[in-house]
C-alpha cells in the first residue's frame, strides 16, 4: 500500500529539519532572520509548522549553507538522457480532448 503524504505533513517536516539545521549551526532565530533577511515572525512561524513563501524558504537556505541543496528539489530535467534523445525538447504540452482521441478512418460519416 503506497502511503501518500500531504503538503502540510512536507511543510511540517522541512520545517523541522531547517530547525534542527539552525540549531546545529548555534544560530538562533534572532539571528538566523538578521541572516536571511527574513522576519523573525516568518521563521518562528515556520518552524512551527506554518506556511512560508518559497523565496523566504531559499534565503533561510542560503543563510543556513544549503543553497546546494536547492538543486535537490526539482533537477535540472537537462540533464536527463532521454531529454537529450529528443531532437526537438517538448515547449509545451496540449490536452487531448474526446474529439483528438478518436480515431476515424475517413469513410465514416
Amino acid at each position: 500500500m503506497i502511503r501518500t503524504i500531504t503538503s502540510k505533513a512536507y511543510v511540517r517536516e522541512i520545517a523541522e529539519r531547517v530547525r534542527k539545521y539552525r540549531i546545529n549551526k548555534g544560530m538562533t532565530q534572532s539571528e538566523l532572520a538578521t541572516r536571511s533577511g527574513v522576519s523573525l515572525r516568518s521563521i518562528s512561524r515556520f518552524e512551527q509548522g506554518g506556511d512560508i513563501q518559497l523565496g523566504n524558504l531559499i534565503k533561510i537556505m542560503q543563510a543556513l549553507g544549503l543553497q546546494a541543496n536547492l538543486e535537490m528539489i526539482i533537477p535540472d530535467v537537462s540533464n536527463y538522457p532521454s531529454y537529450r534523445v529528443r531532437k526537438n525538447p517538448r515547449q509545451r504540452v496540449r490536452s487531448m480532448n474526446a474529439q483528438n482521441r478518436k480515431f476515424i478512418w475517413g469513410d465514416e460519416q
